[in-house]
This record gives structure tokens, C-alpha cells and sequence, in this order.
């Protein structure tokens, strides 16, 4: 189980209400943005990620900015594996840059691990 640090706790709560008031059931919203079933959702991502994934998208849907900051070793990659897949998916074209160049693989890694490196070209 992670744990927030308790500054973030209210924020989150907050944001988790509003997200659940604008579409009502976070799962089938997330099912549906990334056109995955339950089952394949979990097999990639663990809880944390996946809540992560689904406040991100709802925000990015409505234009607003998300910040996600775990601690090392927690998934972001993996968790930005997904945007950038969400982000294809919409017709966009995601921009990742890094400072490390290791860093490249380890996302590609990220996103062949989600099973969908179709949607991205090498």
C-alpha cells in the first residue's frame, strides 16, 4: 500500500469527487479512453497507477495541467506508457524528452510492457 503524504490527502479526495461527479464511474471511463477491458488494465498497471492514469486523462480530456510526482521506483514510466498510448489514441502526438538518454529506452521498455507498442513507432 503507498502512502500520501498527508498535505496531499485533502487535494486528492477533492479531485477524486470531482472526478467521480463528471463521469461518473472512474473504471468504465478509463476502460473506455484507452479501449481496454478490467482485466487488461490491471494486468499492466497496480492500483496507485492506475488511479494516477485516470485523474491524468480526465484532466488532460478537460484541459487541464496534471503534475505526477512519486518517489523513484514507483511506475511513473509505466503510468506515462499510458499517456502517451491515451495521447496517440486522441490523435495527438506525445513529445517525450529526457536529460538521460537511458531514459528512452526505459519508456519504450514502459510502453512494451503496456502490449500496445503498435501504437508506437521505434
Amino acid at each position: 500500500m503507498a502512502a500520501m503524504p498527508a498535505n496531499f490527502v485533502n487535494a486528492n479526495r477533492e479531485a477524486v469527487i470531482k472526478l467521480i461527479k463528471d463521469v461518473g464511474n472512474p473504471d468504465q471511463f478509463l476502460m473506455k479512453a484507452l479501449g481496454m477491458t478490467a482485466d487488461e488494465i490491471t494486468e499492466v498497471w497496480d492500483a496507485e497507477q492506475i488511479d494516477a492514469l485516470t485523474i491524468g486523462i480526465w484532466r488532460l480530456t478537460n484541459n487541464k495541467p496534471f503534475l505526477q510526482g512519486d518517489a523513484t521506483g514507483k511506475g511513473k514510466g509505466r503510468t506515462l506508457a499510458g499517456y502517451i498510448i491515451w495521447s496517440i489514441k486522441q490523435g495527438r502526438t506525445p513529445i517525450f524528452m529526457t536529460s538521460k538518454p537511458d531514459l528512452l529506452s526505459d519508456i519504450y521498455r514502459d510502453i512494451r510492457d503496456t502490449n500496445l507498442e503498435s501504437y508506437v513507432k521505434p
